[in-house]
C-alpha cells in the first residue's frame, strides 16, 4: 500500500489499491482462509506447536469431516466387496457344477439350476463412489440386486436354454437379454420377472406361471399350449414390433394359446384379439379393453366363468394360495384394479 504527500500540511493518506493489487490480497485471504480451516493449518500446529501468545489451536472440524468420510468409504467398500465376491464364489462353484453333471446326473444338473434365482435375488449394498457422497452413506444401509451378478446369470440362463423344461423356478429373473427358443416346458415359474427381453419361438407348454409380469417381452411365437397362467401382466415389446415391420395384432396372432388356463391375467397392455382368445380353455378373472370383452361375452361368455367340478375349476382351486401375496405384490399393477373389481365376471379397462 503506498501513501500520497499533500504539500504545506504535511498530511498522509492511503494510496487507493490498484486492481491487480486488490486481486492479490483476495487471494492471500483465501489461502489463509483455506490454510487455516481446512486442517492444513492444525496439521502443521501438530508438528510446529503453539507459541505461548496463542490461546487456542488452530480449527480440525473440516479435517475431521474428511477423515471420517475416507473411514465409511473404506468401510462400505469393504461391505460390497465382500458381498459381491461371495456371490462370484458362489457362481464360479455352480457353472463348473452345471458343466461337470449335464451329462452325467440329469437329477443333479436341475437341482443345480434351480439355485440360480436365489442368487439372481441376493442382494448387495450398494456400490459406493467416493466422489459421490449418496452413494457412500446409502450403502451403510441399501442394499440392490447386482447388475453384474444378474448379467452373468443370464448368461447361464441362456448357455441352458434348452435344459430348462421341468424345473421348479423360484422368482426368477429374465432381464435384458435374448432368450429366443428358450424352453420352459412342464416347468413351474412362481413370480418370474420378464423383462425387456427377447421370447421369440418361446416353448411355455404344460408350464405353469404364478405371479408373471411380461414387460416389453417379445414373444412372437411364443407356444402357450396348455399352460396355466394366473395373476399376470402381459405387455408387449413396442419398439420391436416397429423395427420387425410387424403390427401389435400380428405379433398377437403368432402366439399359441390353445388349451391354455388363464386366471386373472392382465390383457390390457397387450395386442389380443378375440380369435386368438376363443381358443383358450378359461379366462376367469382376466382384464381387458371394452370392446374385446364385450365381444367374449356376446361370443362365448362360458370363458369368463369357471362352474365348480369342471378342470378349470381345479385349476382355480391351486392357485388360489397366490391370491394372498398378489394382493399385496407391490410391483404388480394388477393387484388393486382386481380388487375394486372383484365379484364381476367380465372385467373391463
Amino acid at each position: 500500500m503506498g501513501y500520497e504527500y499533500f504539500g504545506d500540511k504535511k498530511k498522509y493518506r492511503p494510496k487507493p489499491l490498484t486492481w491487480w493489487e486488490k486481486l492479490i490480497r483476495f487471494q492471500k485471504m483465501c489461502s489463509w482462509f483455506i490454510y487455516h480451516y481446512s486442517g492444513l493449518h492444525f496439521v502443521v500446529w501438530k508438528i510446529i506447536p503453539l507459541k505461548k501468545s496463542e490461546e487456542k489451536p488452530p480449527p480440525f472440524v473440516f479435517l475431521a469431516i474428511i477423515v471420517v468420510y475416507i473411514a465409511i468409504f473404506g468401510i462400505t467398500s469393504y461391505r460390497f466387496e465382500t458381498c459381491y465376491n461371495q456371490l462370484e464364489v458362489r457362481l464360479d462353484t455352480l457353472e463348473a457344477q452345471l458343466a461337470a453333471t449335464a451329462n452325467i446326473d440329469n437329477d443333479k444338473f436341475k437341482s443345480l439350476l434351480e439355485t440360480l434365482p436365489a442368487i439372481q435375488n441376493s442382494r448387495c449394498p450398494i456400490e459406493p463412489n467416493l466422489s459421490n457422497p449418496l452413494t457412500v452413506f446409502g450403502s451403510l444401509f441399501l442394499e440392490e440386486r447386482n447388475e453384474k451378478i444378474l448379467s452373468r446369470t443370464m448368461k447361464i440362463f441362456a448357455l441352458w436354454k434348452n435344459r430348462l423344461s421341468g424345473l421348479i423356478l423360484i422368482k426368477p429373473i429374465f432381464k435384458d437379454f435374448d432368450f429366443r427358443e428358450i424352453n420352459f416346458e412342464g416347468t413351474v415359474l412362481e413370480m418370474p420377472g420378464f423383462v425387456n427381453v427377447n421370447m421369440e419361438n418361446s416353448r411355455f407348454k404344460n408350464a405353469e406361471l404364478y405371479l408373471a409380469t411380461f414387460k416389453d417381452a417379445n414373444l412372437d411365437k411364443a407356444d402357450f399350449r396348455n399352460s396355466l397362467v394366473a395373476y399376470s401382466t402381459l405387455s408387449t415389446d413396442q419398439e420391436e414390433q416397429h423395427n420387425s415391420g410387424k403390427s401389435s395384432r400380428e405379433k398377437m396372432e403368432d402366439i399359441n394359446l390353445e388349451g391354455a388356463r388363464l386366471f386373472f391375467v392382465d390383457f390390457r397392455e397387450f395386442p389380443t384379439n378375440y380369435e386368438k382368445i376363443a381358443t383358450v380353455s378359461t379366462l376367469y378373472g382376466s382384464v381387458f379393453s371394452v370392446k374385446l370383452c364385450d365381444e367374449i361375452a356376446k361370443k362365448n361368455r362360458s370363458l369368463l366363468n369357471t362352474p365348480d367340478g369342471s378342470p378349470d375349476f381345479e385349476g382355480l382351486k391351486k392357485i388360489d394360495k397366490y391370491s394372498k401375496t398378489f394382493q399385496y405384490a407391490v410391483d404388480n399393477p394388477l393387484a388393486e384394479y382386481l380388487t375394486r373389481i372383484s365379484g364381476k365376471s367380465c372385467t373391463y379397462k
